[in-house]
C-alpha cells in the first residue's frame, strides 16, 4: 500500500518539476518580462498542487490519513496561492529591496563573527571578511539599482531553480525506476 502511495507521489513529484523546470527556461531567458508571470505561475501551481493535495486526502483511507500531512499542505498551499495572486504587483515591486536588505543584513552580521575571530587570531578570518564585504557592497547595490537588479536576480533564480528540477527530475525517474525492479 506505501509504494502505491509513493509511486503516485513521485509520478506527480515528476510533473511539478518538470513544469518547474519549463518556469525556469522562462526566466532565464525573459527575465525582465516574465516576472510578473513567473509569479502568476507559480500561484496557479501551488493552488493547484494544494486543491490535488486536498483530493488525495479525502481519497486515501482512514488509516493513511493519520500520517497524511494533505489536508494542511493543501490548505496552506491554496491560502499561499491566493495571497500571491492578489499581492503579486506588491511582490514585484518589494522584492529586489527585501532581497538586498537580506544580504546587507547577513553580511553585517558575518562580518562581526570575522573581526571577532580576527581577535582571537584564527587564520584566514580576512577571506571571509573580504567576501562578506563585497556580498555588503551588493546588497547596496541591488538596494539602490533595484530593476536591473531584478533582471539578474530573475535570470540567477532561472538558473539555480532549472539545475534543482532537472536533479529532481533524474532523482524522480531513478526512484520509479528502482521501484519497478
Amino acid at each position: 500500500m506505501f509504494s502505491q502511495f509513493f509511486e503516485k507521489y513521485q509520478k506527480y513529484s515528476l510533473i511539478v518539476s518538470a513544469l518547474m523546470f519549463l518556469l525556469a527556461l522562462f526566466l532565464i531567458f525573459r527575465p525582465l518580462e516574465s516576472l510578473n508571470t513567473f509569479i502568476m505561475l507559480f500561484a496557479i501551481i501551488i493552488l493547484v498542487n494544494g486543491i490535488i493535495k486536498l483530493v488525495q486526502y479525502f481519497r486515501t483511507d482512514a488509516q493513511m490519513r493519520m500520517m497524511n500531512f494533505g489536508l494542511a499542505e493543501g490548505i496552506l498551499s491554496i491560502l499561499a496561492a491566493l495571497i500571491i495572486i492578489i499581492s503579486s504587483n506588491a511582490l514585484i515591486a518589494f522584492l529586489p529591496i527585501m532581497f538586498s536588505i537580506w544580504i546587507i543584513v547577513q553580511s553585517i552580521i558575518t562580518i562581526q563573527l570575522y573581526m571577532g575571530l580576527k581577535l582571537s587570531e584564527t587564520k584566514g578570518w580576512w577571506v571571509v571578511l573580504i567576501l562578506s564585504i563585497i556580498t555588503l557592497l551588493l546588497g547596496v547595490i541591488i538596494m539602490f539599482n533595484p530593476f536591473a537588479s531584478m533582471a539578474a536576480t530573475t535570470t540567477v533564480v532561472g538558473i539555480i531553480l532549472a539545475v534543482t528540477e532537472a536533479i529532481h527530475l533524474v532523482e524522480g525517474i531513478v526512484t520509479l525506476v528502482k521501484m519497478k525492479k
